[in-house]
């Protein structure tokens, strides 16, 4: 073999010639027909921009001569940016390391599969088709993140781009566990080897498995997925095919963007902004935020920490604790076993809830029930349930409520109301005498005192405010109470019969008044609000008005509020009953006469029940305009005297009065008049 030795380096004589003309092909079949390859050469296919190398040589027939060597048996791809085994490079902005694995190409989502004709089904973006692909090119299939062959390549035997379907030349090998090849917690899809990224951003795949078709996307682990341009994947059986999202973990499945998942098997259907970590859950709305396991939430905006809050679907609802159930609209809740229908309410405890009707929006309940007897002891209301006027039980049909026009029965109106269950207890501070000494009731720490011990004991009071009152228990055969000469007695008298005694002490503007609650005289509870009133808008005592207003003057109208969400359906009503028929009394007509030219009246009144309404009538009828005098007439014969006109007979007889009552009648029940 000649050497041939260079003092310098050799430089073709011609542009974009290459020194050695075996290093450049056009096409890639070329490359089985290059004359006296090398082992382990790197050829360059200016056809489709890939690099290629020779592993295998095989011999090759030079007229009578068999020549060892002398021709390609195998070359490989040679895989940008990376090492590894049996990787593919769709694109050459795909940076690929590790084994196995897929980067660039086109991803569609496949929507069905049918093993007996080999004929995948792809979700096509409206308007678009299906890129050609002629019959022999090879695609990729992930299966399922179970399947530890994915992906899989394939090759295509026809394809349907407006329909949207590939027929494959073999069967898709499936896990036995996979029955569809659709479900949004496991999905599949298929990549078509055309890349048509619209920038030059690379793509990083590394580990084994993996499929990265996403533009400037990032994928690192084992059997991941992603199909989406800007994300990240990272972990093991991962998939996303949310644009700009973050996954990582095992077997998290996100279909929505701009969302991060992290933990086990938690699940995005379509939520745009979905931030999870966890395991196991499930969100199907936007802007959902999950902290623990085995929630699901597809109410938007809502934000749940816990477990097993199975229907989180509020919108912006917030749920802290275990087994919640938040269906009303912004509801709260924190603790166990609680469900809130009802919107903007709130409920904390155990084993509690809330049902969605107008007088639980926006109520504060404390639960403490058992598993099989849901109890709350605690309701403060601020809506009350009154009738819709609106309402049209007509055009409610099947009784649900809600009319035809969307007018409910009931609707909310504001209300202040409290229920507890049990106990309301005061907690008492006990004061306990010795000598003579000033005993301040501070009722900024207290709303009950109790004096204990021997002494003589001066009261005076601490951060009271108008409206405030308490209760102060004393036992007059051992203590001596001096009462301030400023407090206003209502009757009472501890001194005058030794015992115990609470007295009530309530403070009125700047007045503070006091009375014997228990005993009195009569042997019955008497307290200071029986001799205290507020009567428009002042304190009155016993009758009589102190001049101190017991309600602030008008604060100025706020500005309008937004326009608040449409509230949910009430419940329905119970039926009415039926009312009494309508009826009409006899009607009544007078007429008067006005004089000669003045504008003819006429009035109506009504009275009656409505059952027998009557309608009375009152005309004016104007004299007419006197006539010319006539010529005077020949004297005629004397006429036998006329009889009287007879009511019921000559006039307003029957007939008259059954023609003025159908005219009514038909003038006001049929609407002509």
């Amino acid at each position: 073999m000649a050497t041939v030795k260079t003092a310098g380096g050799l430089i073709p004589g011609t542009v974009d010639t290459p020194l050695d003309a075996r290093s450049r092909v056009s096409a890639e079949a070329e490359i089985m027909n290059i004359e006296n390859p090398v082992l382990g050469a790197l050829v360059f296919c200016s056809g489709n921009w890939k690099y290629y190398k020779i592993t295998a040589l095989k011999s090759k027939q030079i007229g009578p001569l068999t020549v060892e060597n002398a021709a390609v048996a195998e070359y490989e791809e040679l895989q940008s940016g990376g090492f590894g085994e049996n990787n593919v490079a769709l694109t050459e902005q795909a940076q690929v390391s590790g084994f196995y694995n897929v980067a660039g190409g086109t991803p569609y989502r496949i929507t069905g599969y049918g093993a007996d004709n080999r004929t995948l089904t792809l979700a096509l973006p409206t308007g678009e088709t299906l890129p050609a692909a002629a019959a022999g090119t090879v695609v990729y299939v992930h299966v399922s993140k179970s399947d530890d062959a994915s992906p899989q390549a394939a090759t295509v035997e026809s394809v349907d781009a407006a329909a949207g379907t590939v027929v494959l030349t073999a069967a898709l090998t499936l896990p036995t566990s996979v029955t569809e090849l659709s479900a949004d917690d496991d999905p599949a899809f298929l990549v078509f080897p055309a890349t048509s990224w619209e920038t030059d951003e690379s793509s990083l795949t590394a580990g084994d498995y993996n499929l990265n078709a996403g533009c400037g996307a990032t994928v690192q682990g084992s059997i991941c997925v992603n199909v989406a341009d800007y994300a990240s994947v990272s972990g093991l059986c991962n998939v996303n095919s949310g644009e700009s999202a973050a996954v990582s973990g095992v077997g998290n499945v996100n279909h929505g963007p701009e969302s991060d998942l992290g933990g086990v098997n938690n699940l995005n259907t379509a939520g745009r902004g979905v931030f999870i970590r966890g395991g196991n859950n499930k969100a199907a709305s936007d802007d959902v935020v999950i902290f623990g396991r085995g929630n699901t939430v597809s109410g938007m905006g809502a934000v749940v920490f816990g477990n097993c809050n199975t229907e989180i679907s509020g919108r912006e609802a917030f749920g802290f604790g275990n087994r919640l159930t938040l269906t009303g609209k912004y509801a709260h809740a924190i603790g166990y076993s609680l469900t809130v229908a009802a919107p903007d309410a709130m409920l904390i405890g155990r084993h509690g809830a809330l049902a969605d009707t107008p007088d639980n929006e926006g109520a504060f309940g404390i639960a403490g029930g058992e598993k099989d007897a849901p109890a709350i002891g605690f309701l403060h209301r601020v809506r009350k349930s009154v009738a819709n006027p609106l309402y049209a039980p007509a055009k409610d049909a099947g009784q649900t409520g809600v009319d035809s026009d969307g007018e409910k029965q009931y609707i909310a109106e504001p209300a202040f109301s409290t229920e507890y269950r049990g106990h309301l207890l005061a907690v008492s501070e006990t004061v306990t005498l010795s000598g003579v000494q000033t005993v301040t009731l501070d009722h900024d720490r207290f709303a009950r005192w109790l004096l204990a011990g021997y002494g003589r004991a001066t009261l005076a009071l601490a951060n009271w405010k108008d409206g405030d009152s308490g209760e102060l228990i004393v036992d007059t055969t051992k203590q001596t109470i001096n009462i301030p000469a400023e407090w206003v007695t209502l009757g009472a008298d501890i001194a005058k019969t030794p015992g115990v005694y609470v007295l009530e002490i309530a403070m009125v503007g700047d007045t503070v008044f006091y009375a014997i609650k228990w005993p009195n005289s009569g042997g019955t509870v008497s307290s200071i609000g029986d001799h205290i009133s507020i009567v428009n808008d002042y304190w009155y005592i016993d009758g009589v008005s102190t001049g101190v207003k017991a309600r602030g003057d008008k604060g100025d109208k706020g500005d309008t509020g937004a326009q608040g969400p449409q509230g949910e359906t009430g419940p329905k009503g119970d039926k009415g009953d039926t009312g009494a028929a309508a009826g009409f009394g006899t009607p009544t007509a007078a007429v008067a006469a006005l004089a000669a030219g003045a504008t003819p009246t006429v009035q109506v009144s009504v009275s009656g029940a409505n059952t027998a309404k009557v309608f009375s009538f009152s005309f004016g009828i104007p004299k007419g305009d006197k006539g010319d005098k006539g010529d005077k007439g020949e004297t005629g014969a004397t006429g036998a005297a006329g009889a009287a006109p007879v009511r019921g007979t000559d006039y307003w007889t029957a007939a008259d009065i059954a023609t003025i009552k159908s005219y009514v009648d038909t003038a006001i029940l049929n609407g002509t008049w």
